[in-house]
C-alpha cells in the first residue's frame, strides 16, 4: 500500500486497512500502522508488515497484564 508521502507499506494477509495514516511509536518513535485483525483486534505494523510490538525495545511497557 501506498501513501501520499511516498511511503509503500506492507499489509499482512489477514489484517485490514482502516484508512488511517501512518503514525509514531509512543516509546520508541518508529513509524507504524495500526491495522485491524479479522477479530477485530488492532496492532501495529511496522513498515516491513511485521507486527511492531515484536520489535519495539519498550513493547512490554504497553503489554496487558
Amino acid at each position: 500500500m501506498d501513501f501520499p508521502d511516498g511511503t509503500s507499506w506492507v499489509i499482512p494477509d489477514g489484517w485490514l486497512h482502516l484508512g488511517d495514516l501512518p503514525s509514531h511509536c509512543r516509546s520508541c518513535g518508529a513509524r507504524v500502522l495500526w491495522l485491524e485483525s479479522k477479530n477485530g483486534k488492532r496492532a501495529p505494523i511496522n513498515q516491513d508488515g511485521v507486527n511492531h510490538f515484536a520489535t519495539c525495545p519498550d513493547a512490554n511497557r504497553w503489554r496487558k497484564r
